[in-house]
């Protein structure tokens, strides 16, 4: 389970994907998706529409408030 960084491997590999450097997660939870993402040293992306407050402790790379933004981010 996430954060755990075996389940991104587990689903790379599924997916025969092996460049974690072309790889972002996007997620809404900053203790499982964001986390289990630098766990996994990949980019990370927080969906956060309602604007909360970022912990100190899990930073993603990037934070977005609307899922209309990621396709220009995702271009990056």
């Amino acid at each position: 389970m996430k954060p755990d960084p075996g389940i991104f491997e587990i689903a790379l590999n599924h997916l025969g994907y092996t460049d974690k450097n072309r790889v972002l997660m996007i997620g809404d939870s900053l203790t499982s998706d964001i986390q289990g993402g630098k766990n996994f040293g990949i980019d990370t992306c927080w969906y956060n529409p309602n604007r909360l407050d970022l912990k100190p402790d899990v930073i993603p790379t990037y934070q977005t408030h609307d899922l209309a933004e990621l396709p220009d981010l995702i271009e990056k």
